[in-house]
């Protein structure tokens, strides 16, 4: 296969204060696959982008992208590439339509060519009963699914996405990352920065930063294989998982990571390492349990505002809804809804947006 980017020794720096953003960087990324960018907050995926795409010079070293220089032939590359910005990038006061229009002809399209790429996308992305909406009033998902398929308009080679599932629902998720395998199958690249390390799981390929520097690049079972054999639960009838969590965090046991998983606790152990406090029962790793030990695990200790606050189970409710009803016009936003939230609860409010 041949390569679609190629980087070499890349460094990046911002002044006032000075910072290393990317640390020398060497990659070459295949073609036709989906390759997916993570890292934790600050770790330089949305500067990386921006230097693949041409909106920021690199400090050093070379990169190319379609054989051709980001920084030197910017024009060239942006009729070959597709860029969806970590923000929504359309104009909120614009109808699905009109911004389809705006994006059809700053990427030069005849009105020919608009008709077939505007009946491809709607179809593509579902959006055909909205196309007379403000773009304002549609949900996170559909504003992503519109990004997307304008993000689509020429054809590009490679399609670059800043974190384009954040703020979206499970169901929309799902519905963007069947959009973009549907795009791989085309041979078109796709570059997929996200926070969400559950979605980095299904990607061809994942590139871990941190820091500025590459930790890993591969098959993401590659990397979850590193925590093999060092996954496990427990858990203790006569106490909360919480409870136990907390007993074995004072204890000092070598945890990578530990997490509340239902009743139980779902422990990470440092490599080459055992605890005999708990009875322990295997368990499958996960990616994010692989991605948390490589940047070094979790600080496994209590919280000292935790430890200062006196939790009340005396079952009182706090919050109560009885038939709460709201309506915007004909719209009925919230339906005869009635729940109790006690002392000491975690309530939990789910569903797709605009649910």
């Amino acid at each position: 296969m041949s390569n679609v980017i190629e980087i070499s020794h890349l460094i990046k720096k911002f002044s006032r204060p000075e910072i290393l953003a990317l640390d020398d960087i060497s990659l070459s990324l295949e073609k036709g696959r989906v390759i997916g960018l993570i890292g934790p907050d600050g770790s330089g995926k949305t500067t990386l982008i921006r230097i693949m795409i041409g909106l920021l010079k690199p400090s050093s070293g070379k990169i190319s992208v379609l054989q051709l220089s980001p920084e030197k032939q910017t024009k060239l590359l942006h009729q070959k590439i597709g860029y969806m910005p970590q923000k929504f990038g359309l104009y909120e006061d614009l109808t699905v339509l009109e911004n389809m229009n705006l994006y059809a002809d700053l990427q030069g399209l005849s009105e020919e060519c608009k008709k077939t790429q505007f009946e491809k996308m709607l179809k593509f992305t579902g959006l055909a009963p909205y196309v007379h909406r403000l773009a304002g009033r549609l949900s996170g998902g559909m504003k992503q699914k519109l990004g997307l398929g304008c993000a689509l308009f020429g054809s590009p080679q490679v399609l670059f996405l800043d974190e384009p599932s954040v703020g979206v629902d499970p169901i929309s998720r799902r519905e963007l990352m069947k959009m973009i395998y549907d795009l791989k199958a085309d041979g078109i690249t796709v570059i997929w920065s996200t926070s969400y390390l559950d979605e980095a799981e299904n990607f061809d390929d994942v590139i871990l930063l941190n820091e500025g520097k590459v930790i890993f690049y591969g098959h993401p079972q590659k990397l979850t294989s590193i925590v093999k054999n060092r996954v496990f639960l427990t858990g203790d009838a006569s106490k909360s998982p919480r409870a136990v969590l907390r007993e074995l965090i004072k204890s000092n046991a070598p945890l990578s990571d530990g997490v509340i998983s239902g009743k139980n606790v779902r422990l990470v152990l440092r490599k080459n390492q055992q605890i005999h406090e708990v009875k322990l029962s295997p368990a499958n790793p996960r990616f994010e349990d692989a991605v948390i030990d490589i940047l070094g695990g979790m600080n496994m200790q209590v919280s000292a505002i935790a430890d200062q606050i006196q939790t009340d189970y005396s079952g009182e409710s706090v919050i109560c809804a009885d038939n709460l009803t709201k309506k915007y016009g004909d719209f009925t936003a919230a339906n005869h809804i009635s729940f109790n939230i006690k002392k000491g609860e975690i309530f939990g409010l789910l569903g797709p947006n605009g649910a």
